[in-house]
């Protein structure tokens, strides 16, 4: 700025950095202003840990990649500015590319006739015996769960224990439940089952191992399960969703809280995906949960690849839904 003449001239590139600092303060008051409308959900949940399927910042992608502005500016050095102010968006995230088979990989992944799982995950998976748990008993030493399953299944085992003072459950099957016997606690078993995540419960009486039907003092679990990350898949009046009848004796983990968004919305796996779809990463899903703030956001996949933006720094969570879509969570 100079004085000439009585009058004030200012340069054109100190005018394109106050209106750059400007719209930056915009940006954060837009923030600011969007925390006062975050969606809470008020449960009480033992959240632990990171997220599963994480990419740590030492494994995430060095550069950030900028992206085109749409603001329209008549000024020489526009462009510069305009990149600048787009980018304080995308400040302390990465891209990673996904392939295809990323797309069933997941704890929200739908997984039916329809939509089969395209390559079954075998990962971290532990053998339920290994537990060693007073609080329920294993069918077979074939049993083997996803990790982070299986320890939500041994706490919830262990405050249904508590609450009850009943130790009759007996996990009958996870990836492979047996429906061959005549006598079968459960009549069937679903293409999900190999994703690792499900886990199919009987009760333990007096006359041998029996169908779990979800009522009595065993009803704890269906109505607690959602505080440990599991839901009941094929829940009551759900079936033109799911495809599926009422199911109590099958359950699904998906995370603690999803879980507890899916209960506090009273929606099954299918509802819940599609909602979530509809949320990006410029407009996320922002929810609190015990305390801890979190995002949740899709991007829509692409047949030869996704890229998917996520935080840097931290954990965060990448999961397909194997209907064309990821879903990501993060931390806010």
């Amino acid at each position: 700025m100079r004085k000439e003449n009585g009058k004030l001239h200012v340069k054109k590139s100190g005018l394109a950095a106050a209106m750059c600092v400007c719209s930056v303060l915009v940006i954060l008051g837009g923030s600011f202003f969007k925390d006062l409308h975050k969606k809470s959900i008020n449960e009480i949940v033992d959240v632990r840990g990171t997220f599963l399927n994480t990419v740590s910042s030492a494994e995430a992608p060095a550069e950030q990649k900028a992206t085109n502005s749409t603001t329209p500016w008549d000024k020489e050095d526009a462009p510069r500015e305009a990149e600048a102010i787009e980018n304080v968006k995308y400040v302390g995230t990465a891209e990673v590319t996904l392939d295809k088979a990323s797309l069933s990989k997941g704890m929200l992944t739908v997984i039916n006739e329809k939509h089969p799982d395209i390559t079954p995950d075998s990962r971290n998976l532990v053998s339920l015996t290994a537990y060693d748990s007073d609080d329920f008993s294993v069918y077979s030493e074939d049993i083997v769960l996803k990790e982070d399953a299986a320890d939500a299944l041994c706490r919830m085992m262990k405050d249904y224990h508590k609450a009850t003072e009943l130790n009759d459950f007996v996990v009958y099957g996870t990836d492979d439940t047996p429906t061959d016997d005549y006598a079968s606690c459960c009549p069937r078993k679903f293409a999900e089952s190999a994703t690792g995540y499900t886990v199919d419960l009987a009760l333990i009486s007096s006359y041998g191992t029996i169908a779990y039907d979800g009522l009595d003092d065993e009803g704890w679990i269906v109505q607690n399960c959602h505080k440990y990350g599991f839901i009941v898949r094929y829940p009551e009046g759900k079936a033109d969703k799911t495809g599926e009848s009422y199911c109590p004796w099958h359950l699904r983990y998906v995370g603690s809280l999803h879980a507890a968004i899916m209960k506090d919305k009273d929606m099954c796996l299918e509802e819940y995906v599609d909602y979530m779809s509809g949320f990006s990463y410029d407009e996320p899903f922002e929810c609190t949960l015990n305390g801890s703030a979190k995002v949740i956001y899709s991007q829509k996949a692409s047949e030869g690849g996704t890229t998917v933006r996520v935080p840097v720094a931290g954990s965060y969570e990448v999961s397909g839904d194997n209907l064309g879509n990821y879903i990501i969570t993060a931390k806010r």
